[in-house]
């Protein structure tokens, strides 16, 4: 199972460093020794622009998700280092063991981000003989919302549920909540611990 571990602020920018710590950071790092199928992470801040100025393409937004994703493990990324001591007004951050043989590839490493929301999760969703969800094609989710997740995992799917609901006008509480029921029907014995930063 993944570790997952999030920050944030009541609306001003702290590195994951001011947070915790030196030390509790390099603990948190060195977890990817056994967590060692890769490692991400999604930064909220203020953008450097005004916020709504329109200049050709959308409209600059309030707030900026920066959202760094690896294959390797967090203790050999020379990233993780500058990325915890960056400002940020709240942080997702995810060390990987990957769930029931999935690969690892860029697509399955995590946070996800789609609409407005980075997403972590720490869990496997397979059933009792270990096959997971995503072999099951009729699961009742939008395969173009978890294309938009970015994903290509159980995770990946989880979230598109969460974002399926949110579609249908849930807010996002209850639509987590909606989620975990929905997949516990089918996946009643799995893990569903998350975090969702917006």
């Amino acid at each position: 199972m993944c570790r997952l571990l999030g920050y944030a602020t009541a609306g001003f920018n702290l590195s994951l460093k001011a947070v915790l710590g030196q030390d509790n950071v390099e603990d948190f790092r060195e977890l990817s020794e056994i967590h060692n199928d890769g490692w991400g992470v999604a930064q909220l801040s203020d953008p450097a622009e005004a916020p709504h100025v329109r200049d050709g393409g959308a409209p600059t937004p309030e707030t900026g998700t920066a959202v760094y994703k690896n294959t390797i493990a967090a203790r050999h990324d020379p990233i993780f280092d500058e990325l915890a001591n960056t400002p940020a007004r709240g942080g997702l951050w995810h060390l990987r063991l990957a769930s029931s043989n999935l690969p690892l590839i860029l697509e399955n490493q995590q946070p996800f981000y789609a609409n407005g929301l980075s997403f972590i999760h720490n869990g496997d969703i397979s059933d009792d003989q270990g096959r997971n969800i995503i072999t099951n094609r009729a699961f009742p989710v939008d395969p173009n919302i978890v294309q938009s997740t970015g994903g290509r995992s159980d995770s990946a799917i989880f979230f598109a549920v969460i974002l399926q609901y949110i579609g249908f006008g849930f807010a996002l509480d209850e639509a987590v909540a909606q989620a975990v029921r929905e997949l516990r029907k089918s996946y009643p014995k799995s893990s569903y611990n998350c975090m969702i930063q917006s």
